[in-house]
């Protein structure tokens, strides 16, 4: 399960709600299947410029098969954390789980899990935290 979401299922509908959000805040960390998810522009990692928020771009190329690119910014000095969960919300890889300075980020994940495994196809999502922060983008594995 996705820490900090509860699980809602239908007859054949499952999403991952944010237990935080209340009515009238922001939906933006929230996980659903079929939610729009707004795309942030995030520049080459290799650019010397300081993020003024915090992004997870989406995974690039989506879908993808072996290969997807994701990139992230932090705005400050934190520990971050990037995980990938499949969509009965359970971890399959931890990608980034250490401190890092305020910059721009990219990270190649090989469609494999932490035992090195390549996983189905499927969807799957990637989950920064940042301090207080978190963002999601749903990738898609194809075989």
């Amino acid at each position: 399960m996705l820490p900090g979401f509860t699980a809602a299922a239908g007859s054949d509908f499952h999403a991952y709600i944010d237990e935080g959000l209340g009515l009238g805040k922001d939906i933006s960390p929230a996980i659903a299947v079929n939610t729009v998810v707004e795309e942030v522009e995030i520049p080459d990692p290799d650019a010397e410029v300081i993020p003024t928020a915090y992004g997870l771009s989406p995974a690039y190329p989506n879908p993808f098969n072996p290969n997807t690119t994701i990139k992230y910014a932090l705005k400050e000095d934190v520990r971050a954390t990037l995980k990938i969960y499949n969509l009965l919300g359970r971890e399959v890889l931890t990608l980034v789980d250490k401190h890092q300075p305020a910059a721009y980020y990219s990270v190649v994940w090989n469609g494999r899990d932490a035992a090195g495994r390549e996983l189905p196809s499927g969807l799957y999502i990637a989950l920064m935290r940042a301090g207080r922060v978190s963002k999601s983008t749903k990738m898609l594995l194809l075989k």
